[in-house]
């Protein structure tokens, strides 16, 4: 029995109505063609009236929508250009070519947290969350959401507006590259980050966020996430230093594979260090100089109780206590059944693991294991708060929660790793 083990009573769950507006794209012009018609036929007088009734349907459930209405106009292609047009009359086409998604009707799952700003008077801290939002086609995409850690460990989030925004995309050479800026104006709880690249066109999955101290003392946040284009996946980053401006970028080497890399907040021993599972059952664990690059991996230790047989991997990024890295692990054993563990690994030579729990920190319990993916517990970040853990979790793909543990009482039930 865990002493200090404290489940939050807050639970979030998804919202049908957090809409975001994308492309209809049917593929054949001679379906363009007789909207395009019909829209050329009407009086200026009927455009605008149209336009009027579609805003009073849509225009508060949107930050863009008239943006949206011309950028959609413009991806109908050159064979449908009319410079002619009142930007009324291209927008009402554009119209007819857009459609609202709804990005967590599916889901919101699988939470990552990092700490932001500095410790309030009260003694509070404030932290960013990404969520995994999936919706219609199990397309996934990345929510964000603000909270803050009191005094006593009790967590409070801010209210998750319905109105989102997918940011402005600005390309790269690499089309598996690109940057995404949201206009300041604009809450971090709408900001969320779609598929936008064809590696990742079926999602982008269960990112792992840190908070990253570089050489220079700045701070920055990184991600790892999985794309995946409905085939395959690979792993890719991002990068922000603001939660305004995103960088996606690819990672390159022999040991980027499969899901699930996570980088350690800092450097050790001027080594860059990450932990993955490149064999689909086995923690692993890589250093390199380059932040990017991934050429070689360690598998971190052997799979020996009846609740991890089938595979073990990391839950996010580790959190560094005087007495090693605590690394969040989820495990599988039988009936698909995940549970969440704690390895922990040498201060100065992670790729040593000292200890380990010889019993789950967390498990589904009757509530919990119930859901669009039953018996499932699973995070993708905690974060260490005075002398606790932090603890956002998934309960069986369905909803999110929250839980609090005394960093001395995980490390007094680890028995060492031999």
């Amino acid at each position: 029995m865990w002493q200090t083990l404290i489940k939050s009573k807050l639970i979030l769950t998804h919202d049908v109505k957090r809409v975001i507006l994308r492309y209809l794209n049917f593929g054949k012009e001679d379906r363009i063609q007789p909207v395009f018609h019909y829209v050329e036929s009407l009086t200026e007088e009927e455009v605008i009236n149209q336009l009027n009734g579609l805003n009073e349907l849509y225009a508060d459930r949107h930050f863009d929508l008239s943006e949206a209405w011309l950028s959609n106009y413009h991806k109908l292609g050159p064979s449908f250009a009319s410079p002619n047009w009142s930007v009324a009359r291209q927008s009402l086409l554009g119209a007819y070519f857009t459609l609202e998604y709804s990005v967590e009707s599916a889901a919101l799952f699988n939470p990552s947290m990092v700490l932001m700003g500095n410790v309030g008077e009260d003694g509070s801290q404030n932290f960013v969350m990404s969520l995994r939002s999936t919706g219609e086609g199990h397309i996934s995409s990345i929510s964000f959401l603000e909270g803050t850690i009191a005094a006593d460990a009790s967590i409070t989030v801010s209210d998750r507006d319905r109105k989102i925004n997918a940011g402005t995309i600005l390309p790269t050479e690499d089309e598996e590259e690109y940057d995404v800026v949201f206009d300041p104006t604009i809450p971090l709880n709408s900001r969320i980050l779609f598929p936008v690249s064809r590696g990742e066109c079926n999602g982008m999955e269960d990112v792992r966020l840190t908070r990253m101290k570089l050489d220079d003392g700045e701070e920055i946040y990184y991600g790892t996430y999985t794309a995946y284009n409905g085939k395959t996946i690979m792993p890719k980053l991002i990068r922000t230093r603001n939660f305004l401006h995103f960088e996606i970028r690819r990672l390159h080497g022999n040991a980027v594979m499969d899901k699930g890399m996570a980088f350690f907040p800092e450097k050790v021993n001027g080594k860059f260090v990450v932990t993955g599972r490149q064999d689909g059952r086995h923690s692993t664990i890589m250093f390199s100089d380059v932040l990017t690059h991934q050429h070689e991996y360690k598998v971190l230790l052997k799979l020996r109780y009846d609740w991890d047989v089938l595979q073990m991997g990391n839950c996010g990024s580790p959190v560094k206590t005087p007495h090693g890295w605590l690394l969040p692990t989820h495990t599988v054993g039988p009936m698909r059944r995940y549970v969440l563990s704690m390895v922990l690994l040498d201060l100065d030579d992670p790729a040593r693991v000292q200890a380990t729990l010889s019993q789950p920190l967390l498990q589904p319990d009757a509530f919990e294991r119930e859901g669009y993916v039953p018996n499932v517990l699973y995070t993708c970040g905690i974060v260490k708060w005075n002398q606790n853990l932090i603890l956002p979790y998934a309960m069986s793909d369905s909803a999110i929660g929250f839980a609090s543990v005394d960093v001395e009482e995980v490390i007094s039930k680890m028995v060492p790793y031999e």
